[in-house]
C-alpha cells in the first residue's frame, strides 16, 4: 500500500486530459516519504497560496482606481476648482454591451460616466458621476426645427437648463458647429472640428472668450495619438466641467459619423 501522504502529493499532478490512472503512479515510490520531503512541499504549497493572494489584492487595489468609493467625485474635485481642469474622455462605457462614455481626471479617478444599452434610444442620454448618481440629462427634441438637444438637470424632464442647435449654414459659417442658448439668449458657441478633435467652446457674452476646449491626447511613450476614442477636455473655472461634458456628448451625437 502506498502511504496515504505520498497519495495526497501525487494527486495534483494527476491529469484528467492524459490516459493515465491512480495505478500508474503507484510504483514510483512504495516507501514512507522523509520528513523533509514533506516539509519542502508544504512550504511550496504555502508560497504557492501566498503568492497567488498577493496577485488577488494587487488586482482589486487597481480596480478601485477605475471605479473609486466616494460617491461625491464630480462635487469634490472638479467644481472648487480655481484652475482649468483637465479631463481624459474615452468614447467607450466601462459596461459590457454598452455604449458611452468614460471620463477621467488629471489623477486617474473616474469623474463622469455615460452607460447606454445598446438595444436602448439614443436620443435620451444620462450624464452620471463615478458612483452612478445623475447629474444631467441630454434629449433631442424631435419636434424641433434641425438638430436640437435639450439639458435638463438630474432626471427632470421640465425646464431645460440649455439647449444645443446644430449649426445647418456651414457652407457660409464653415468654422461653427452649433449654438447653445437658454431662455432664446444665446450663451456659446461652438467653433472648429469635432472629427478632428479640434474644436472650443466660446462665451459670446464675453468677447468670444475660450471656455471650453477638445484636443487629440498623445500617449506619454512613443508621442503617439490615441486616435480619436480618447481624447482631452480643458475646461476652463468660468464653465461647469458637467456642462461642457454635455455640450461634448452633444457634439458627439451631430457630427460622430464625420
Amino acid at each position: 500500500m502506498i502511504p496515504l501522504v505520498e497519495y495526497k502529493k501525487m494527486r495534483p499532478f494527476f491529469s484528467f486530459a492524459q490516459p493515465y490512472s491512480l495505478s500508474t503512479f503507484v510504483y514510483i515510490n512504495t516507501q514512507p516519504p522523509s520528513s523533509n520531503k514533506i516539509s519542502t512541499h508544504l512550504l511550496q504549497q504555502e508560497s504557492s497560496n501566498t503568492l497567488r493572494k498577493d496577485k488577488h489584492r494587487e488586482s482589486r487595489r487597481k480596480m478601485t482606481k477605475v471605479h473609486p468609493k466616494f460617491p461625491n467625485t464630480y462635487e469634490e474635485s472638479l467644481c472648487d476648482s480655481k484652475a482649468a481642469v483637465v479631463l481624459t474622455v474615452w468614447r467607450k462605457s466601462l459596461l459590457f454591451n454598452c455604449d458611452g462614455f468614460t471620463v477621467y481626471n488629471s489623477n486617474g479617478n473616474l469623474v463622469f460616466r455615460v452607460d447606454n444599452y445598446m438595444n436602448s434610444t439614443r436620443d435620451n442620454i444620462v450624464l452620471m458621476d463615478a458612483s452612478g448618481l445623475p447629474l444631467l440629462s441630454i434629449r433631442r427634441k424631435k419636434l424641433s426645427m434641425g438638430d436640437c438637444w435639450a439639458v435638463y438637470d438630474g432626471e427632470t424632464q421640465r425646464d431645460p437648463i440649455f439647449t444645443a442647435k446644430k449649426n445647418v449654414s456651414i457652407l457660409t459659417n464653415k468654422r461653427s458647429l452649433a449654438w447653445v442658448s437658454a431662455k432664446k439668449t444665446i450663451l456659446y458657441e461652438v467653433e472648429g472640428s469635432y472629427g478632428q478633435r479640434s474644436c472650443k467652446i466660446v462665451d459670446v457674452r464675453r468677447n468670444k472668450k475660450t471656455t471650453a476646449e477638445i484636443k487629440r491626447k498623445d500617449a506619454m511613450v512613443g508621442g503617439g495619438s490615441f486616435g480619436k476614442d480618447v481624447f482631452k477636455l480643458i475646461v476652463e473655472p468660468e464653465m461647469e466641467p458637467r456642462v461642457a461634458m454635455a455640450l461634448t456628448i452633444i457634439l458627439d451625437k451631430m457630427f460622430r459619423s464625420y
